[in-house]
């Protein structure tokens, strides 16, 4: 659905202040949680008030009593309420779950894809339900773990599994895959499931740093690596996995629409990271060497306590936000096209001649292209060149001592 602003007789009600609503994504593998330590809700509780998400994706849950235990300790801590969760679905193995902020996101639905080995979890939500509805396709995955030959086929056919449902999907949604991989590296003959999800899936996905690399025990990677949080030294508890941080398990990928803009959503660049990776743990705990400045102390010790991993969080611009409203006497309904792939037609209709500025914003507010025209009463249609226009979604400003009319667009 696109939202445009319309005229009926002689006063239009038109924007004159705009802002994006932001979603943040966090996906956290929770460590059988809540095995052998339950009151770990007491350190994500720490985490979630640093980090705040909106989209919480989850794996290695093993109780659906946990989930509540989070609900109830970590999450919709007074004076937060506003906390819900997916239906717990107790599958192979350990299970996901996704938490949301029901002030921005609805669950639709959810479904479980059955693979060899875990569950895969597909939930429906959307968002900006009183504006322009966003929908998303977010999936929780937990794949095989441990090297060697055989477990790599074995995570190749779980995103063999996952490609296939997503080929069911249709191509106008934005796809968030979050998890705990268990990738070594993108060599295909290694790690053949990194191919078949970032080139052979109908949706290819993609990682939002560009980051591929043989990351296992490699230095180079170090302000990225996810796992483990411990060490021998610093074994923490609940059976996690040990030997510093030198893994790059943990990711959310998105589609092309999400990077792109094109369906009412957008990557923010800049914002994906591990939570509390600051480069300089390669191979200690989160508690060993100098301080971590990448997070408060309460939030790296809490990030230690909870799990071997680290969650991987980034941010999506979605819904524009009313700031302010006027009533103006102009009549301004406007049309978009490109006709050239560098050029803009804006078709849009003045009661009065007058000067027009034209803006185009990114969904960061930043300005993308500046153009000025003398409106004629009646139709006009102006042509803006825009030759560095990258595609994705932005927004276009008409101002005037009429008013301003703002409109959204998708290049």
């Amino acid at each position: 659905m696109k939202r445009f602003f319309l005229v009926l007789g002689l006063v239009t009600i038109s924007l004159v202040g705009f802002a994006q609503d932001t979603l943040t994504v966090m996906s956290y593998n929770l460590l059988n949680y809540p095995d052998q330590s339950p009151t770990r809700y007491n350190d994500l509780k720490e985490i979630i008030q640093y980090t705040k998400p909106d989209i919480f994706i989850c794996s290695e849950f093993t109780a659906n009593s946990g989930v509540n235990l989070l609900l109830t300790n970590s999450l919709n801590v007074a004076p937060v309420n506003y906390y819900a969760a997916s239906n717990f679905v107790d599958g192979p193995d350990t299970d996901n779950m996704l938490f949301y902020n029901t002030n921005k996101v609805t669950l639709a639905s959810q479904n479980q894809i059955s693979t060899a080995l875990r569950d895969i979890s597909h939930y429906s939500v959307y968002t900006c339900e009183s504006m322009d509805t966003i929908w998303y396709d977010i999936f929780s995955v937990h794949l095989k773990a441990s090297q060697g030959f055989s477990n790599a086929q074995d995570r190749l056919a779980e995103c063999v599994v996952l490609s296939n449902y997503i080929g069911t999907l249709p191509t106008n949604t934005n796809i968030m895959v979050g998890g705990d991989f268990n990738f070594y590296g993108v060599t295909i003959s290694g790690e053949p499931a990194w191919n078949q999800l970032t080139v052979n899936c109908p949706q290819r996905l993609i990682d939002p740093i560009n980051m591929a690399g043989e990351w296992q025990a490699n230095s180079f990677y170090d302000n990225i690596h996810t796992q483990s949080t411990r060490s021998g030294s610093n074994p923490g508890c609940c059976g996690g996995s040990t030997g510093g941080m030198d893994d790059r398990f943990d990711f959310i990928f998105i589609n092309q629409n999400l990077r792109d803009g094109l369906e009412g959503a957008q990557y923010i660049p800049g914002t994906y990271k591990a939570v509390g990776q600051d480069g300089n743990h390669y191979n200690l705990a989160l508690i060993e060497g100098g301080a971590n400045t990448s997070v408060p102390a309460n939030v790296n010790t809490a990030l230690f306590n909870m799990s071997d991993h680290l969650p991987v969080l980034m941010k999506v611009a979605t819904c524009d936000i009313t700031i302010g409203i006027e009533d103006v006497p102009a009549s301004q309904h406007v049309s978009l096209s490109f006709p050239q792939e560098d050029q803009l037609v804006i078709n849009v209709n003045y009661l009065k001649e007058e000067k027009v500025r034209a803006e185009i914003l990114t969904i960061n507010g930043s300005v993308a292209s500046i153009a000025h025209f003398n409106s004629v009463a009646g139709n006009n249609q102006f042509l803006m060149e825009v030759p560095s226009l990258q595609k994705g979604m932005y927004i276009l400003r008409l101002s005037s001592v009429s008013g301003a009319v703002v409109k959204k667009f998708v290049r």
